[in-house]
């Protein structure tokens, strides 16, 4: 995937493109300094420039040092590191240049002799600014009417290429069968990480391939790089590339394997993916080739998947710790101000791990948790609650096996890329809102459905009652689990395989109440909190598939606020901290601040998590008769070829906005409130792949896509 999709102006919106500003040019004149076949320019010519003059002894294995178009010289170098030969005056050289064609170039002295190859050659820059992009003017020209055609490929950061006309029968006019007007314009080409632009110059048609001159022009803003918005690069140490997993068939690859069939399936856009990952690398080894290995990516996202382990937090502790979250903020602005989206994948367990380590462990994890970046919560999938692997989850002392990489895998919100490539901000935390239920007041349910399979999972909520009765269920392929207030007005849980945990703690005293249920599968394990205290604990494995608050036989009156379901377990004190208000984000599939009193807008059940998911509201019913239902809205047909008709599962789902938008993410089509009804008319469309995102009144986009026929 290297060194493509580089666009010279900002035609799409898929590109990141900016303006570019001219800091300077540079003039080369090639050819022989003989005073016979050729001769160099002198500076200044006539029309006040300099050029640097390229010949023999400079044409092999020296480093010749340039200076601009105005005298001023520069660090930059040229070196000639492929043989080409010199010709000009005597054999076909442009004599008499014309000011009407070729402008200031039309120096004498400049077309008149050049380099040439009858196979290739090469010119390499070297020590350029790789903050500035370069375009190359280049001129080639030999009198014969033999056609022939020079290539040139330029490749530096990204690369281009392209082919001139020097020779020819119809070329020229006025008896002249050279090229005595046309150049070969690259598009804007930035150095590579040692500052170095290559070209190379082959014949292309016929007998040889030439330069006569050429002109560089330099450009201030290297962020005018294009990045491929489609694309995820993955950076890090040994178990982010997979090491552990049969052919190093990791989480990543497991979820680039769920990205393609998310897409086949019509559930999101279309992902690539990049593994440059390296065993044993830390921060400093990241740092130190980030310019040479992840630039040339040329990928929107990057994910940092490190370990502290690497860093050598058990031999140095604190000193480690600091340079491992320093260096973490550094990789976040590095790839934000190269126009990046970073994802951090946060601490994981190894086997060598002690008490201190675990301590350092969640402490920097609490850290990740609440910075306003993408992160996946890796050690709530796997811990064994000392910060080492659960028993049978890992192939050696620091790295999972199948099974290991699967739960990291399952850690991962599935439409995580989905939402950030519709530009859905991290959550903020909404304070003074709830939404009012009960029996008495409404028989309606609020369900979630979590994207893909649920291993590790944390489920919060807050409640406000006086009353008693099933405040909330989840469903599993082994049953129903309830979570009640009994007649002494303590929270009960009653798990889908039948064991339950009787709370301590009065919840029905019509005050708010926090109640977390957390799950360790490996562990099988799951915890219910009360607040921040632990109500209790059971042994068990549960897959569940559906979560809901306020079923059947609740609270004649409830208040619900801050739903929170996060696809990883949480420690105690995460736990501690999200019932102190704080926003915890690490894995995060849905954030409902049940917003009934429209402090955040007029979305009452909107998902402020970076997912693409949504809250459902339905009649209340027995648990045992509910279906899972993932599909939110039905479309037909597809692939269409006039008119789409779309249809929601749920009468009570409004379609706020529609958008349509190409393979390349270039937003074509947008019909707000006033114009969305059940059909969209697309035979005006041209035949192709497309995406449509249908924005609910109630909760996050949903994407779908189609095909035009």
């Amino acid at each position: 995937m290297k060194k493509i999709f580089f666009i010279l102006f900002c035609i799409l919106s898929h590109f990141t493109c900016q303006a570019q500003t001219i800091e300077q040019s540079f003039l080369i004149d090639f050819g022989p300094n003989d005073n016979t076949n050729g001769n160099t320019t002198v500076n200044p010519d006539a029309n006040s420039n300099y050029w640097n003059n390229i010949f023999n002894p400079f044409a092999t294995g020296t480093k010749l040092s340039l200076f601009n178009s105005i005298n001023t010289g520069v660090v930059y170098k040229l070196e000639v590191t492929n043989q080409l030969a010199s010709n000009g005056i005597l054999n076909g050289g442009l004599l008499v240049p014309d000011p009407l064609l070729l402008g200031n170039y039309a120096i004498n002295t400049v077309t008149e002799d050049y380099f040439f190859t009858d196979t290739s050659g090469s010119i390499t820059f070297s020590s350029l600014n790789t903050e500035r992009g370069y375009r190359f003017k280049i001129f080639g020209s030999r009198n014969t009417t033999e056609n022939r055609e020079s290539r040139y490929d330029i490749d530096g950061f990204n690369s281009t290429s392209g082919t001139l006309q020097t020779s020819g029968p119809d070329i020229g006019g006025n008896g002249y069968h050279g090229n005595n007007s046309n150049l070969y314009v690259s598009d804007i080409i930035f150095p590579n990480c040692n500052g170095e632009i290559k070209i190379t110059i082959t014949k292309h048609t016929n007998s040889f391939a030439y330069i006569n001159f050429m002109e560089v022009i330099e450009y201030n803003d290297a962020n005018a790089i294009s990045l491929d918005n489609n694309l995820i690069a993955i950076m890090g140490s040994s178990v982010a590339n997979g090491q552990g997993a049969d052919i190093n068939k990791g989480y990543m690859a497991l979820y680039n394997t769920l990205l393609k069939q998310r897409f086949n399936d019509g559930d999101g856009f279309d992902w690539g993916f990049t593994n440059i990952s390296i065993p044993g690398n830390n921060t400093l080894d990241v740092l130190n080739r980030w310019d040479c290995d992840l630039l040339p990516e040329l990928s929107k996202y990057v994910i940092y998947g490190l370990s502290l382990w690497n860093e050598g937090i058990h031999d140095f502790g604190q000193p480690k710790f600091n340079q491992f979250r320093d260096n973490l903020q550094l990789l976040i602005s590095n790839a934000e101000a190269k126009g990046k989206t970073p994802i951090i994948m946060n601490c994981y367990p190894n086997n060598n791990y002690n008490a201190t380590d675990y301590d350092f462990i969640k402490e920097m994890n609490l850290l990740i948790h609440q910075w306003d970046v993408p992160s996946i919560n890796l050690l709530g999938a796997i811990d064994d609650t000392t910060g080492k692997w659960v028993t049978s989850y890992n192939d050696d002392a620091s790295h999972p096996n199948n099974l290991g990489h699967s739960e990291l895998f399952y850690a991962i919100v599935p439409s995580l890329f989905d939402a950030l490539n519709l530009n859905k901000t991290q959550p903020q935390k909404i304070n003074n809102t709830y939404i009012a239920l009960g029996s008495s007041i409404s028989n309606r349910q609020l369900s979630f459905n979590p994207e893909n399979i649920i291993h590790s999972f944390t489920n919060s909520f807050d409640i406000k009652t006086s009353s008693t009765g099933n405040i909330a269920a989840l469903t599993s392929a082994t049953g129903i689990g309830y979570f009640s207030i009994n007649s002494s007005g303590y929270l009960k849980y009653v798990s889908p395989s039948g064991l339950e945990i009787i709370g301590s703690t009065i919840i029905n005293d019509n005050s708010w109440h926090k109640i977390t249920l957390t799950h360790y599968y490996a562990q099988n394990k799951t915890i219910l909190y009360t607040d921040e205290f632990e109500s209790g604990n059971l042994n068990e494995q549960l897959i569940c598939d559906n979560f809901y608050l306020h079923p059947l036989n609740s609270p004649s009156t409830i208040d619900y606020k801050d739903w929170f379901f996060y696809r990883s377990a949480m420690s105690s004190n995460e736990i501690g901290l999200l019932n102190n208000g704080i926003m915890l984000k690490s894995s995060l599939e849905l954030y409902a601040p049940l917003d009934g009193q429209a402090v955040f807008g007029s979305k009452p059940l909107i998902n402020l998590a970076q997912s693409t998911n949504i809250i459902s509201e339905e009649i209340a019913k027995p648990l045992n008769l509910v279906k899972t239902n993932k599909s939110i809205f039905e479309i037909s047909p597809n692939p269409v070829k006039n008119l789409l008709k779309i249809k929601s599962s749920s009468n009570n789902l409004k379609i706020n906005k529609i958008e349509i938008i190409t393979n390349l993410g270039v937003k074509i089509i947008t019909l707000n409130s006033s114009n969305v009804n059940k059909h969209i008319d697309l035979k005006k469309l041209n035949k192709g792949l497309y995406f449509l995102v249908i924005h609910p009144d109630n909760g996050s986009p949903k994407i779908i896509k189609i095909v035009k026929k």
